[in-house]
């Protein structure tokens, strides 16, 4: 199953390489499209969503500016109410992991941020195109519409395989995985926006219709928040300091996937 995961996240990757030589956007334009795309939105209020399990972990989010990579520390929010230094009476009392042990505790999470970035460049890729009006350079409208369309395919299966394999596992001691909670109710917000999306990608595919960016972005912004807010979420749940709290260190060699 993890095979069948990190293939499709391969996937992902290896055509968004193919799809960087589009040319390059002025730094004004990166940023505008950054705070009208659902992460942008969701930090404009104030909610600081993380794209990697490292940045989750360590409260470092990484940011472009002028096709340079850069760093600022953010805080890492807790409980609604709760000051930063506070921490909870079950934190207190567990001791601190061992770089072994953290790594060992974190396996799933950073496995888990290797597929959802796969999505995450894929969206963006497909959100700027649609924000720009502009295709990447190197796709033909047949292959962006093809691209567009194994976005939802492969998150689909994504979301397929952790509702088959994954999600019925750790939920014999992780309540957030467990039918009734929210990882779930996300899954099923976003497919309800995914659907119509890949239906209107399927028209356009099919000759229906013309593709049009502008009502394909507005299509991604009906499910883009809680994707990504789901993306961050999940990968929160598998990190090192909340998985201690369920499994043991031999409950973890044979929680493979």
């Amino acid at each position: 199953m993890l095979h069948l995961l990190s293939r499709i996240s391969h996937q992902s990757l290896a055509i968004h390489r193919k799809s960087l030589n589009c040319g390059a956007l002025s730094a004004a334009t990166r940023t505008h499209i950054y705070k009208n795309s659902p992460r942008g939105r969701l930090q404009g209020q104030g909610i600081h969503y993380y794209s990697t399990a490292t940045e989750a972990t360590t409260g470092i989010a990484i940011t472009m500016s002028d096709g340079q990579a850069s760093q600022q520390q953010e805080s890492v929010s807790m409980s609604p109410g709760a000051d930063a230094g506070e921490k909870t009476e079950q934190q207190q009392q567990l001791p601190k992991l061992t770089a072994s042990e953290f790594r060992q505790y974190n396996r799933l999470a950073e496995h888990m941020d290797q597929f959802h970035n796969g999505f995450r460049l894929s969206w963006n890729e497909i959100y700027m195109a649609c924000t720009t009006n502009q295709r990447p350079r190197s796709m033909s409208l047949r292959d962006f519409i093809a691209f567009a369309l194994r976005f939802s395919e492969h998150l689909e299966m994504h979301h397929s395989i952790e509702e088959s394999y994954v999600f019925p596992k750790l939920a014999r001691k992780m309540p957030a995985f467990r039918k009734q909670d929210e990882l779930l109710a996300q899954h099923r917000k976003i497919h309800e926006g995914l659907d119509k999306y890949a239906a209107y990608l399927k028209e356009c595919k099919n000759g229906e219709r013309e593709l049009v960016l502008r009502e394909l972005k507005e299509l991604m912004e009906t499910f883009g928040e809680v994707l990504w807010k789901h993306l961050e979420d999940e990968v929160v749940e598998l990190g090192a300091e909340n998985m201690r709290k369920y499994w043991t260190l031999a409950d973890m060699k044979n929680l493979a996937f």
